[in-house]
């Protein structure tokens, strides 16, 4: 595929992206500041696409994005979501790269939803600290939150991605061949 439809690809994807983080609500009552949004499925569907390079890329524009003009949190959200989405992307995109199957994009996307808790809860218990000016316990009574919140968003993010994948990766994968 040229480049040219690659970075276009990536364009549209990153913009439904940018798109769908307006709709967003909170999902642990314990933790209201942390707002579940779908802008990650068309990350996913990305680096179903074109590989984690993409998706990695594709992360950071939206990222940047979404601190600059969305986010409360601006410079510190966006670098969190970067960490958050590059580890669950990664794992699926590095285990389907040579060898595409169900079989490993399920196990990659379990790996990455549990890739994506364990790095969100080391970096809120090393960065929150700072940025939020908050007592490290304050932070550390957060954690089991934090953990949750990545568990839900993280799976229902990945198995969203891998339905539309299955309902409409026949079709998507014709436009990446075309």
């Amino acid at each position: 595929m040229k480049q040219t439809k690659k970075l276009t690809i990536a364009a549209m994807l990153s913009a439904v992206g940018v798109l769908l983080i307006f709709l967003n609500f909170p999902l642990v009552p314990q933790a209201g500041f942390l707002r579940y949004d779908p802008g990650d499925i068309p990350i996913l569907i990305l680096t179903f696409m074109l590989g984690p390079v993409y998706g990695v890329l594709s992360t950071v524009v939206v990222s940047v994005i979404q601190a600059l003009f969305l986010s409360a949190d601006g410079w510190f959200g966006g670098l969190m979501h970067v960490l958050a989405t590059s580890a669950l992307l990664l794992p699926v995109g590095l285990l389907t790269r040579k060898k595409e199957t169900v079989r490993r994009r399920i196990a990659g996307l379990l790996i990455g939803v549990a890739a994506m808790v364990a790095v969100m809860l080391a970096f809120n218990y090393l960065l929150d600290p700072v940025f939020y000016k908050l007592p490290r316990a304050a932070v550390v009574d957060l954690l089991p939150w934090i953990g949750l919140f990545n568990l839900i968003k993280g799976g229902v993010n990945a198995a969203l991605a891998l339905l539309v994948w299955q309902g409409l990766g026949a079709v998507l994968k014709k436009i990446k061949t075309a």
